[in-house]
């Protein structure tokens, strides 16, 4: 566990990314302003807080799950929950505080849902930093991904500038 804080706390420091979604690179999803955005993977994509435009422009595209790792009471500005269900999306929160909330277990949240998803998913926090970093954990911990590629993954995801700063780290961690 002391590994996995290691791992989190330099994710912390190190992790940063910028743009929206229009900038967001390959494969971005046209028309939409999602902060930080990025399509880490097929079927997903992760970033900050969508609007509630994005949230429509998502359910339009088909996108079946919204996961949102921000704290109850962390936003406010709509009912995220009320509009991804109206919109005939599902909802799930798994709140993420910090390098804290980066367990094993919110991993296996994580995990079980994209599994379960049987679609296109929206992954999100504030900035998209704690998406990344719980996506990099969770493809060591249940995709048997080596540690650079599980950092790769969280680079894809919105980790730019950790790339090698973690590898041994996360190598270390308890693998189901």
């Amino acid at each position: 566990m002391k590994t996995l804080m290691k791992l989190l706390i330099i994710i912390a420091v190190f992790g940063s990314a910028s743009g929206s979604l229009a900038e967001a690179g390959e494969g971005a999803e046209k028309g939409l302003d999602m902060a930080n955005a990025r399509h880490p993977m097929e079927n997903l994509i992760t970033g900050g807080q969508p609007s509630e435009e994005d949230l429509r422009g998502f359910a339009e595209r088909g996108y079946e799950l919204v996961i949102n790792l921000r704290l109850v009471g962390e936003f406010s500005d709509f009912n995220e929950a009320g509009v991804v269900e109206s919109l005939g999306m599902r909802y799930l929160n798994i709140p993420v505080a910090g390098m804290g909330d980066l367990t094993p277990e919110n991993a296996r949240l994580l995990h079980d849902a994209l599994e379960a998803a049987g679609g296109a998913v929206v992954l999100h926090c504030a900035s998209g930093r704690r998406a990344g970093a719980l996506l990099g954990v969770e493809g060591f911990l249940f995709h048997d991904l080596s540690g650079q590629q599980a950092i790769e993954l969280g680079v894809r995801a919105n980790l730019d500038h950790v790339a090698g700063a973690i590898e041994d780290s996360i190598e270390k961690l308890p693998r189901e």
